[in-house]
């Protein structure tokens, strides 16, 4: 046993020895500090920190050419970002050590493999190119779990707590080993359930629900039947168990998703931007794709919670969080919420308000007869559009342009670039800015110009941030697809330093570039598709209620 704890401790800790009973904040709380509120910014370093990046690690060859008026020229730079990605993917590998459907843990947490996956759709979807199709479906079916909601057991707890999932915390299982208070929660980290609970957010589950979500948009392959149900059977369930948790967390705050689905997690007393955006974003698209009613509702719902605790202010700016407040369990106190602002807030949020507005502004008959991208007609101004365009304009303002002297309208993440405090989860967020963004001009056509003007702008600076430790420049006669990508390319986070690599990489970083640069041939893809058959078929969260929305 002491063998064990000294073994926790070094993984836990850093080798630092926390007593268990010790009042001090444990490391992790630190490691997803951005999700908390900004008291937790002043405990010790992140055990997921950067690499120092060293500045003047610049070559003089370009690593990836691009041309961002030519399509073939994108399908190249697109094929060797997604191969540098790839190249990270251990989970296939025979004797690899891997486990299948996850990039290699640490430093990369299982959220960020199921928001790869997503990208890898995306890349499928954009170039045409089909040499990763197996591979991406194999890992977005190896973690589906046994109960078909993207809660693998393997994962994070232990299938005698499932009961007790989305109850209150005042349903206290003590098979479970939960914990009331802090201390009684610190205890836990030498019980095995304590430690595999430790990271299972609503947000998590988000992410890899919406790769089922785009698979069942886009006709991607099944599941294996009769084992596992379609893609949109396991998104309803996603959104059942949202719904559920979010009626067991409305003696909080007036509603919204806790950001963690165990109380034994460090932030479960925390409501945070993403998980809830998660919700509607994954509402709003059942909604779209379903024409159930509830759906659209619970989207409706979500967004009116955000807006009243705080969290979307009038000028669309998204904030992190909220905590829950002791004295009188509400989340709209000055000193709960956190008003750090993260490019993959503002996205999340944009891409369910342009689904919604797609819903009420643009005759969905229309489109499904070849109306397509920029040919919505829409004149309306409806509640959603303004919501879509003022997100568009808030995520312009907060999220491109760090410097008056640097190139106008190339992406950065302004809370962790300029100081150098990224961390592996951070670096992965403008992927989510670049892959919304472009979603959103297919949803709401008229967006198309500003939108289009940021993403070639970052695209352009975004390969210029990579190195190759090749001697021969990169040509534009380079990868065309998989099998021809380049091998030896790395690329940093810093796109605004003007063509030099930052001394960074990693999984963030290359599914950053990747969808930046697939983006721009996104007004060649079809829009993702309708399916109002399947009424009646998923459940709600409400029953099984069938009503179509109106049109």
């Amino acid at each position: 046993m002491p063998d064990l704890l000294a073994l926790l401790q070094l993984m836990l800790y850093g080798g630092q020895a926390i007593p268990l009973d010790s009042d001090q904040s444990l490391p992790w709380e630190a490691g997803v500090s951005q999700h908390l509120p900004l008291p937790l910014d002043t405990l010790a370093a992140s055990r997921r920190a950067a690499p120092t990046p060293t500045l003047n690690q610049s070559f003089p060859q370009q690593a990836i050419a691009l041309n961002i008026s030519d399509d073939a020229s994108i399908r190249r730079a697109a094929a060797t970002a997604a191969y540098s990605l790839q190249s990270m993917y251990n989970g296939n590998r025979t004797g690899g050590g891997g486990v299948l459907g996850k990039f290699p843990y640490p430093p990369f947490f299982w959220w960020l493999s199921g928001a790869s996956w997503d990208g890898m759709l995306h890349y499928w979807l954009y170039t045409g190119d089909e040499s990763y199709y197996n591979v991406t479906w194999e890992a977005l079916v190896s973690q589906i779990s046994g109960t078909n909601n993207y809660l693998p057991l393997s994962e994070k707890f232990d299938e005698v707590c499932v009961a007790v999932l989305v109850q209150p915390v005042t349903t206290y299982n003590p098979d479970c080993q939960y914990g009331h208070t802090q201390k009684e929660r610190k205890k836990t980290v030498t019980d095995r359930w304590g430690v595999l609970g430790l990271f299972q957010g609503n947000d998590d589950i988000a992410f890899w629900a919406f790769g089922a979500m785009f698979a069942a948009e886009h006709s991607f392959r099944p599941p294996p039947p009769p084992k596992y149900p379609s893609w949109l059977q396991i998104c309803d369930n996603v959104f059942n168990d949202f719904v559920t948790r979010w009626r067991a967390a409305s003696d909080t705050c007036g509603g919204g998703l806790r950001w963690q689905v165990f109380p034994s997690s460090a932030g479960w007393d925390y409501k945070n931007s993403i998980s809830n955006g998660g919700f509607f974003q994954l509402a709003a698209r059942l909604a779209r794709y379903t024409g159930n009613a509830t759906y659209f509702s619970w989207a409706s719902k979500v967004w009116d919670w955000t807006e009243a605790v705080g969290l979307i202010d009038d000028e669309f700016n998204v904030y992190d969080g909220a905590g829950i407040d002791d004295d009188n369990n509400n989340c709209t106190s000055p000193e709960a919420l956190d008003r750090t602002r993260w490019s993959y807030n503002v996205a999340i949020y944009l891409y369910g308000a342009a689904v919604m507005h797609n819903l009420t502004a643009v005759p969905v008959a229309a489109e499904a007869a070849g109306g397509g991208p920029g040919n919505d007609g829409s004149t309306s101004s409806s509640i959603w559009t303004k919501r879509t365009d003022g997100l568009v304009a808030a995520a312009e303002r907060s999220f491109f342009s760090p410097y008056a002297n640097s190139t106008r309208g190339v992406m950065y993440e302004q809370a962790c670039e300029p100081g150098w405090k990224c961390d592996v989860d951070q670096f992965s967020f403008k992927a989510y800015l670049a892959r919304w963004l472009a979603d959103t001009t297919l949803m709401a056509p008229h967006t198309k110009g500003k939108v289009g003007k940021l993403l070639k702008t970052s695209a352009a600076a975004a390969v210029r941030a990579c190195t190759s430790t090749s001697t021969s420049p990169s040509t534009d006669t380079d990868a065309g697809t998989a099998a021809a990508a380049r091998d030896d390319v790395e690329c940093g986070a810093h796109w605004y330093l003007g063509g030099e690599w930052d001394g960074t990489t990693g999984v963030g970083q290359a599914l950053s570039v990747m969808e930046v640069v697939q983006t721009l041939l996104v007004n060649g893809t079809r829009p993702p598709a309708f399916n109002w058959t399947s009424l009646g078929g998923p459940g709600t969260g409400t029953g099984r209620a069938t009503a179509v929305l109106g049109r």
